[in-house]
Formats: C-alpha cells, structure tokens, sequence
C-alpha cells in the first residue's frame, strides 16, 4: 500500500508509538526486527524531529511535504546557501521537494542505526533556530534540539519485496552502493514499526517470500533465539551474581528513561 490510508485508530496509533518507543530497548529492538525478517520484508527508516514525526505517525510520510520541514531550514540556519550547493554538488540529497527520504533496506547495519538520529538532531535545529538568532540564542536551541532530536523516535517502515519499486536509489552517500533513497508516492501509516510487520507481513504471498529469501527468514529464527538466549542468560546472571543484577536494574533505569523520552516528548507536540 503505497497510497495515504485512512487514518489509524487513536489507540491504534498509541500502540505503535508505544512499540517505536520501545526500540529504545536492545532487546525489543531485536525483537522488531526478528519479526520483519521472520515476514521477509524490506526495511527502510527514517530519521525527523518529534513534530514531524507526530505527523507522519497520523497521516503517513506525504512527499509534498519534502523540503518544507526543519531538515531544509537547517542549511538556512546554519548559513549554507542551498542554490550554490546544488549547482556545484549536483547531489540529490540537497533537492529534496517533494521527495521523501529514507535509508534503504541494503545500507550498512551501523549507519541504519546512526543515521536517522543526526538528521532528527538536524530537524529540530532548523525548527528551534533562526538565521538572525544571536550567537547565544542559536547555541541554547543547537543544544536544546540534540536533546529533541535523541528523543524522537526513528521510523522504519516495513515493505514487502514486490512493493519497494517505489523507491529510487540515492547517490548523495555513495555512488557505488545503496544506502539512502527516496519516493515521490506517499506512505501510509500502516507500514510503520513492529504494526506495519504484522500488516504487511501477514498475506497470503509469506510463504513464497520465504521460499524467495530464505536467508533472511533463518535470520530472523536466529533473532529470536539470540533474545531469547539473552534473556535467559541476563535472568541467571541476576539469581547467580548480585553485582550483575544491579547492572541490569541501573541499565533497565536508563533505558526505561529513553522510553519514556520517546513516548512523551513527541506527544507534548500535540498539546
């Protein structure tokens, strides 16, 4: 489904910002993305700031929307003039109307992960700053909008194989591999995170995909058992050793802070 749906449901959507949330979490992460390659489906995943994100949670990622929000104010508030970098970087990762960004499917594990969050950072500085702010005033919304930006949860949406010719391989990191892309057609809020598995992962063509890309599906049978192995591991290591069982409460205190972050922050956008 490549078209705007029907908006979700509120609980609907509470849910899956719940389960984005909960990616703040190793091992649910893991668990995300075991279910995605259990399905065989692609994996894409963008990076904005939490009012962005909030929209996009309601309506879908539209690409008219593309090159209106705080990731394009962001070069007029760092000063960068975007006409002259176009001209002479021919990159189009700088003429971004109507298009929407993503990191493709194929694009290294550590830069899928890391990504996203510089351009969340990036979105809230064009959001919270303005070109003729003070050298002060800029500093407090730069620092202000790191904090902003760590706390905005990172969108994947899940697609199956057959439904990914939309998206056209961009050369702005690399000319010679497929890291980030974009698509001129909008997506729907139904591909979004660990409900957007299960919905498109749930059709009557999963046991083809799987015959297709059966690496991928043994890959995700490897998921799970890996988290299930570490969980059982982390609870024996707590009964056996007390030292390790503080480790794990202070360790379940931080990430339950960073869930909690992500939950909350982009919700006080729609206040």
């Amino acid at each position: 489904m490549s078209s705007l749906a029907i908006p979700q449901s509120f609980s609907m959507r509470i849910g899956t910002r719940i389960t984005n949330a909960l990616n703040s979490c190793s091992l649910f992460n893991l668990f995300d993305d075991a279910v995605a390659d259990l399905f065989c489906l692609k994996t894409y995943t963008h990076g904005t700031s939490p009012k962005n994100y909030n929209s996009i949670m309601k309506m879908g990622a539209d690409p008219n929307h593309g090159g209106t929000g705080g990731e394009s104010a962001f070069y007029d508030v760092m000063g960068v003039n975007r006409a002259e970098a176009i001209e002479s970087d021919k990159k189009s990762g700088w003429e971004c109307k109507k298009r929407f960004f993503v990191f493709l499917d194929e694009c290294p594990e550590i830069i899928k992960r890391a990504q996203p969050r510089i351009y969340s950072i990036v979105s809230c500085v064009g959001e919270n700053c303005s070109p003729n702010d003070s050298k002060l005033r800029k500093a407090i919304g730069i620092g202000a909008s790191v904090i902003e930006g760590f706390a905005s949860p990172t969108l994947k949406f899940r697609f199956r194989p057959e439904d990914t010719d939309q998206f056209v391989c961009d050369k702005t990191f690399a000319s010679s591999s497929r890291i980030a892309g974009f698509t001129e057609k909008p997506i729907s809020p139904d591909h979004i995170g660990l409900y957007g598995s299960f919905k498109q992962g749930l059709n009557g063509q999963w046991l083809n995909r799987i015959k297709n890309n059966p690496a991928q599906f043994i890959k995700g049978l490897l998921k799970i058992t890996a988290l299930v192995a570490l969980i059982a591991l982390a609870i024996f290591a707590a009964i056996k050793v007390p030292v390790i069982a503080i480790i794990l409460i202070v360790y379940a205190a931080v990430v339950s802070a960073k869930i909690f972050g992500r939950l909350a922050v982009p919700l006080t956008h729609n206040l």
